[in-house]
């Protein structure tokens, strides 16, 4: 008689547990939502890509001449294309857990399961690197420390949190700060966040070359930090304040259509909505930076308005949920692998990624994302 069975080192369970490690990280971070909704760009070349650690994506600018009228000669006169690239690294990012086997005392003694509570633990470490890596990026944040969830990453770490990629500084037309300071270090606790800069900032976006993309329904998303959103709640010195925004919803709109309310279908919600931008609160949104010593302030965040193809992900084992269908072999860029030590005793579980992020640029300017850096303090009361 003859049983199948699926052991652990059946490739088929690496697969499993590599997408649900993956779709977890869709539904719990902003990575996830920025994925789906087009503010990330994905390197599709890289799935036919034979070998290397680095991918370029092609653009092509606008055209800019004049053009030709009656009686004129256009041979001659035609212009070039202006081609542009963009290039990024991808790389290895791995953690594991050793903990005893199933057939042990110790795990005979404790109604915790080791390997169950590792499987859960590692995807959520990986989710909040990547997410924090997202965040730095797109805020163009490289503070001589970076500390995510209590662990503090310097020198060479900080490439973990970083996207595995160098750091660009917002440029100038694609940064608000509140009061009009001139650094991150000048904001002072009567600079915090408004409706109005969300104003200024999508102005940027649309009146300035490169003109950024909007995502679906032609909305953009605006990523606050919690501070920011107690805030903006608060507010009573802008334009026009939230209060206000949330009494009109109220009124003129149907409670089950208003995210105040109700969110979205993505991974995070909004807890409002403004100027069709959503806006998105997560506790992942980067610090402000000193200008002078690259010092994090920890009262100040960079919040990211982003419209379609603001950063680029790029992985030899794709990056989307549709690339995770059982036949498809190193279809996400999660991975498990498990050791076993000292004769089966202690069992060694990894979770290893291959990825990079990087926000994009296109003639000198970031490219689908704008800053707006705020004082953005802890409330006590």
């Amino acid at each position: 008689m003859s049983t199948t069975s699926m052991l652990t080192g059946n490739a088929l369970t690496v697969k499993l547990w590599s997408k649900l490690g993956f779709v977890d990280m869709y539904k719990k971070t902003a990575f996830g939502r920025m994925s789906r909704r087009g503010t990330i760009m994905r390197a599709e070349e890289l799935d036919r890509a034979e070998a290397g650690d680095e991918v370029t994506f092609n653009f092509t600018g606008i055209l800019t001449g004049t053009g030709i009228g009656e009686g004129s000669t256009l041979d001659g006169n035609e212009e070039a294309l202006d081609l542009q690239s963009f290039t990024m690294q991808y790389n290895v990012f791995r953690h594991a857990v050793a903990s005893p086997n199933d057939e042990t005392i110790e795990q005979s003694r404790t109604l915790v399961k080791f390997e169950e509570n590792a499987r859960t633990l590692l995807p959520e470490f990986h989710a909040s690197r990547l997410d924090a890596s997202v965040f730095n990026q797109l805020a163009g944040v490289d503070t001589t420390t970076i500390t995510v969830d209590g662990t503090v990453y310097s020198g060479t770490d900080k490439t973990f949190v970083q996207g595995l990629n160098t750091i660009n500084a917002p440029t100038t037309n694609r940064t608000i700060r509140a009061a009009g300071a001139a650094t991150d270090e000048a904001l002072t606790s009567a600079d915090t966040i408004t409706l109005d800069l969300i104003d200024a900032a999508l102005e940027q976006l649309l009146r300035t070359y490169p003109y950024a993309g909007a995502l679906d329904n032609e909305e953009f998303d605006l990523y606050i930090s919690y501070e920011q959103a107690t805030d903006l709640k608060r507010d009573t010195s802008g334009k026009i304040q939230w209060y206000t925004n949330y009494l009109s919803a109220l009124e003129g709109g149907s409670r089950e259509d208003n995210p105040i309310f109700v969110g979205d279908k993505y991974g995070t919600k909004p807890i409002g909505k403004y100027a069709n931008v959503n806006i998105i609160p997560s506790f992942r949104v980067a610090t402000g930076q000193n200008s002078s010593t690259s010092a994090a302030i920890t009262t100040v965040r960079r919040a990211v308005l982003c419209g379609r193809n603001a950063a680029a992900f790029g992985s030899r084992f794709g990056g989307e949920l549709a690339d995770a269908a059982p036949d498809k072999a190193g279809n996400v860029p999660f991975v498990y692998k498990t050791e076993l030590k000292d004769y089966d005793y202690i069992k060694g579980i990894e979770a290893r990624m291959i990825y990079g992020v990087k926000k994009i640029q296109f003639d000198s300017e970031d490219f689908g994302s704008s800053v707006i850096a705020t004082y953005a303090a802890a409330h006590t009361s």
